[in-house]
């Protein structure tokens, strides 16, 4: 029946990790394009906007989707594809700017720029994919809410496993492949923990798990950083993309902004970038300026 995989724990986990494996190929491929292409923006920019799009496609569709998708996709696909850690360390590593190349004001401002975009960039993926759900599923008549939508699960099944197959594949025609394979095998390892945080902590007015899965990450992400200087190791690496990736979600994070009393979200936001800039700047900074 279908209330069975519903109520377990373990078989949402499974499938999340499923999922979190193509959201971090999906954020791996967009940031090397991103890299690549040599235009002046956050390298997890476009991931922020599809993780945070489909995020906000998810929460506006509700109860119309079996609960177990809705929490595969969310918390398996959009927190593994857009990665809080990531975002916070291209901030900081702009303030840092150890070999001097910038005048401080300017520093101030590119670190300022890339927060504020990070921020605003997914807060308006969001609610734009929750608009269009509205606008594609909802009419005056309806009301506001959308009609069930049936969804066989040995469908998604199918689905996900060919995604999985085609980006193994594709990790074939990269350049380092061994680095997407690590990140990959790594990934679920930070779904699971992520997704263990927030059953353990989150509360409907204190998100406190993906608080702690936040910040965690990004204090793991900072050492690996410096590890990486010196030991530029594919599992070092795939770590950073693929496991601090993984733990780390803006996807949530947004999420849980747009339903906290006001107040409330304020200070969840300078918590947990104030904490996550003082970590990095402290870890890699310091590692940098000595």
């Amino acid at each position: 029946t279908m209330a069975e995989p519903e109520t377990s724990f373990a078989s949402r986990l499974i499938l999340a990790s499923a999922f979190g494996i193509v959201g971090t190929a999906v954020r791996y491929g967009l940031q090397n394009i991103a890299v690549e292409s040599n235009v002046p923006s956050l390298p997890a920019m476009m991931a922020l906007i599809v993780g945070c799009f489909v995020m906000g496609i998810v929460q506006q569709l509700g109860d119309a989707i079996p609960s177990w998708l809705s929490y595969a996709i969310g918390t398996g696909f959009c927190g593994a594809c857009t990665t809080f850690s990531s975002w916070q360390a291209s901030a900081a590593i702009v303030a840092i700017d150890a070999r001097e190349t910038h005048p401080p004001a300017e520093q101030g401002y590119g670190w300022l720029t890339l927060l504020l975009l990070g921020g605003f960039v997914s807060s308006g993926a969001y609610h734009a994919g929750a608009k269009l759900t509205r606008g594609l599923f909802l009419s005056e008549a309806e009301g506001t809410t959308i009609k069930p939508i049936t969804v066989s699960k040995w469908i998604v099944y199918i689905f996900i496993l060919l995604a999985i197959g085609i980006v193994l594949l594709l990790g074939l025609l990269l350049d380092e492949p061994v680095l997407l394979y690590a990140a990959l095998l790594f990934a679920p390892l930070g779904v699971v923990a992520r997704a263990c945080l927030g059953a353990r902590y989150n509360t409907p007015n204190r998100p406190l798990g993906t608080f702690l899965a936040n910040i965690t990450g990004t204090l793991l992400l900072a050492v690996l950083i410096v590890v990486a200087k010196r030991h530029p190791h594919d599992a070092v690496r795939g770590c950073q993309i693929g496991f601090t990736g993984s733990l780390t979600t803006v996807s949530s994070f947004i999420k849980e902004l747009a339903k906290l009393p006001a107040r409330t979200a304020v200070v969840y936001t300078i918590a947990s970038v104030g904490i996550a800039q003082a970590l990095l700047i402290a870890i890699v900074g310091g590692d940098a300026w000595s």
